[in-house]
This record gives C-alpha cells, sequence and structure tokens, in this order.
C-alpha cells in the first residue's frame, strides 16, 4: 500500500513491520537494526528473515539451508506456498499474490484487507452488488 515511511519519511510503498508495528519501505526494513539478533539456530548475531510461529528469531541461512520456509494456504489464491506477508487479521499472502495484490484499508469497514474493486474489499463489495440487485429487481 501507499504510505509515509516511518523512518525515512518518503512516501512510498510501505508495510507494516511484524515487530515494531510501523510502516516501513522496503529500504528501510532491511536495514532496520531491530532485525539484528541472535539465531536461533546457528547462535550467531545476524540479519533475522523471519520468525518461527514460537517468535524464535531464524538468519537468512539457516532459513534456506534448513528448508524452514512457512508454507501456509493463501487466502487469495488457496494454494500452499511460502508467506510474503500477513494482513493485519493475520492472514497468509503467498509471493505470488502479493506481486499483484492491491492491499490496502477498505473504503466501507476500514479493515486492512486485499481491495478487489476500487477501495472495496470482497466482502463489502459483494453486500454492494447484492443490495444494488435487490434495489434494481424491486422496481
Amino acid at each position: 500500500m501507499q504510505g509515509i515511511c516511518s523512518i525515512c519519511e518518503k512516501e512510498k510503498e510501505v508495510h507494516r513491520n511484524y515487530i515494531s508495528g510501523k510502516l516501513m519501505c522496503r529500504m528501510c526494513f532491511s536495514k532496520d537494526p531491530a532485525r539484528r539478533t541472535t539465531c536461533s539456530i546457528c547462535g550467531k548475531v545476524k540479519w533475522i528473515l523471519v520468525h518461527t510461529l514460537e517468535g524464535k528469531p531464524v538468519c537468512r541461512h539457516c532459513y534456506y539451508s534448513k528448508n524452514l520456509s512457512i508454507y501456509e494456504k493463501c487466502m487469495i489464491c488457496l494454494q500452499n506456498g511460502p508467506v510474503e506477508v500477513r494482513l493485519e487479521s493475520g492472514e497468509p499472502i503467498c509471493q505470488n499474490c502479493y506481486k499483484y495484490a492491491k492491499i490496502g484499508l477498505c473504503e466501507n469497514c476500514g479493515e486492512e484487507k486485499v481491495l478487489s474493486s476500487g477501495k472495496l474489499c470482497q466482502n463489502c463489495y459483494q453486500k454492494q452488488r447484492h443490495a444494488r440487485i435487490k434495489t434494481s429487481n424491486s422496481r
């Protein structure tokens, strides 16, 4: 989603840092010193790529060498794949869908979701569509 990075304060594509909760651009996220800590697998102080479901930090080397990528069913394509990002609700989005998905705050319900039609999430779009169909059929 477009927004202001809380670190460099530039308007860019930003994502919510799951550790700090701040909106950050990719560049600032990659340089974030909070991501440098002791890897729970190798014991070395490194840049942390992911955290396990138990919250343990894992460095890039251990993540790929031990094949620890987290595979879950994507909420968009419903295929199992590596999780690229999660919505505030915790729903996973795979790498492929993340490239093309438009994620933002729904204009109607105010929740962060995948926007399917303009600025509406799928649920709100369907509700408005059914309401329009009902009114046009009642005429």
